[in-house]
């Protein structure tokens, strides 16, 4: 991955999440509001905030919001667990706010873009289930995105910042040195190093473009061939990508990557309409999660329910966690305000399966022409 998409971070480290990452954002915004406006050591108190830290300390992050406005633009989507987005508010600011923003990459993850977050201690995920490490995102993501924490999110594209602008200087023109892709009109450009561009453009006879590159990546990394193939290695190491000669193949990988990460992003034209619905009459209180296996239901409570979720999208797992039962116990003694909202999740994890058989055959195909 890292030979692939050269400019890669860990996940953020916020140092205090109770206070920094929010379900909605106008609660988020009202409880770091009164919490910057508070004298500090009652504002430690009252959000049981704890000692200061060297990364992180209470009078700093207080500092940080008042410093940056306060504003609610500075309010963003957050990758916070598998299919889970919250908000935060997020200035960028080390051992402000966040003891750790790692802002140098994430700034790109603030404007139109898209990147994976893929995992390296595939150990984590147990001997019981393949490898899953792996998620798309168009968001800022949390170093504990996965189980045990510590992947790295590999962003599309990058964008100047105003250092870039500064470094203008003739190293470029420099033969010692490989050539970076040129920004393009839109003001980006792709993090993709250029040997995997050439590599392509000369095994296929034409250049691919950079999407068509990450939704291929996505596709073998959600293959469980693959999985299962390179079982051993992904314990213990990063995923490599093996590219096939096929163009043809090459791009029927790309358009099912495709389907994928437009299911894990919500946007997918099918979850519209989703296959599971919300049902039952009563509270929305979630109260105490179950699955009703031989009804495919997931019960919030006694008299509320999510119908239509099968075995095997409720026991499906990413980032070694089980998404749609991690996503209620999460929000345990809340209301479920976004029953919609989990009926995607429900339906999208539904259609992984199914494009995860289609994938069994095509990797075998892979496998068959590699790309030295």
């Amino acid at each position: 991955m890292n030979d692939i998409f050269p400019e890669n971070t860990v996940g953020f480290v916020t140092g205090r999440d109770s206070l920094t990452i929010g379900f909605e954002p106008l609660e988020l915004w009202n409880r770091l509001y009164q919490f910057s406006r508070m004298d500090t050591e009652l504002a430690r108190q009252a959000f049981e905030l704890g000692k200061d830290s060297r990364d992180w300390k209470v009078v700093n992050a207080q500092n940080d919001i008042k410093t940056s406005g306060p504003q609610k633009g500075l309010i963003k989507n957050v990758a916070y667990r598998p299919l889970d987005y919250r908000f935060t508010y997020y200035t960028g600011n080390s051992r402000g706010l966040y003891s750790s923003p790692q802002n140098a990459i994430m700034q790109h993850m603030l404007k139109e873009n898209i990147g994976l977050a893929v995992g390296r201690q595939g150990q984590v995920v147990g001997d019981e289930h393949l490898w899953n490490l792996a998620i798309i995102t168009n968001n800022i993501v949390d170093f504990n995105l996965f189980y045990r924490g510590g992947e790295l999110l590999f962003p599309l594209y990058l964008y100047p910042s105003a250092d870039d602008k500064k470094k203008k200087t003739g190293l470029q023109s420099m033969i010692l040195f490989e050539p970076e892709p040129e920004y393009d009109t839109a003001g980006k450009k792709p993090n993709i190093a250029l040997k995997i561009f050439g590599m392509l453009e000369i095994a296929y006879k034409r250049k691919p473009t950079p999407e068509q590159i990450l939704y291929y990546c996505y596709a073998v990394l959600y293959s469980n061939t693959y999985r299962e193939k390179y079982a051993e290695f992904l314990k213990i190491d990063f995923p490599r990508i093996p590219f096939t000669s096929d163009y043809k193949l090459f791009l029927q990988l790309a358009e099912l990557g495709e389907g994928l990460a437009q299911l894990h992003l919500l946007k997918a034209k099918t979850l519209n309409k989703p296959i599971v619905k919300y049902k039952g009459n009563g509270e929305d209180l979630i109260e105490k999660p179950r699955y009703d296996e031989d009804n495919t239901r997931v019960f919030i409570n006694d008299k509320k329910h999510f119908d239509g979720i099968t075995p095997e999208a409720w026991n499906y797992h990413i980032g070694g966690y089980q998404v749609l039962e991690k996503y209620l116990k999460d929000r345990k003694g809340r209301q479920m305000t976004d029953p919609a909202t989990y009926c995607k999740i429900a339906s999208a994890i539904a259609a992984t399966i199914e494009i995860q058989k289609k994938l069994v055959r095509l990797f075998e195909k892979v496998e068959e022409n590699i790309i030295d």
